[in-house]
């Protein structure tokens, strides 16, 4: 008996070019699986609004509570909108949080500001006065809890 002096290969072309595809996406949707939860890249984003009053008692009242106050909690991902409400008649504050808003931002008496951000970053914040007053010592405790 003679033998094909040509050998079958093992996989057709077809075989390797689909294997090559299956490869080449599962690695994208790995990486991407991977970038999302790395970087903590936000899909979706419910809104969320909060009221902060300052007076010479701190932040909604700080100065009357011994633990972190204010303490505000949202989920990852969600869109806080902070609205400042200073009632001080003489005195400016300022409302930062870290890594949210670490320039702050100064709301003179009587005046009002919003700011807002996206809570992309899980983790504990801390909120604070980036001006020294009398009340500043009761505004360097507060939390935002991102969770």
């Amino acid at each position: 008996m003679e033998q094909d002096s040509q050998e079958k290969p093992l996989l057709s072309r077809r075989t390797i070019v689909a294997v090559a595809v299956i490869l080449v996406l599962g690695s994208s949707v790995v990486a991407t699986s991977y970038s999302l939860t790395y970087f903590q890249v936000c899909v979706s984003a419910p809104s969320v609004s909060f009221t902060v009053v300052m007076t010479d008692q701190g932040f909604d009242g700080s100065r009357a509570h011994t633990d972190p106050w204010p303490v505000l909690n949202v989920g990852r991902c969600a869109r806080v909108t902070v609205h400042l409400v200073n009632q001080d008649t003489t005195e400016p504050h300022g409302f930062a949080i870290t890594h949210y808003f670490d320039s702050g931002v100064q709301v003179r008496p009587g005046q009002t500001d919003d700011i807002t951000f996206n809570a992309n970053r899980s983790g504990s914040f801390l909120i604070y006065c980036i001006i020294i007053c009398l009340a500043h010592t009761y505004m360097q405790n507060g939390r935002l809890n991102v969770t």
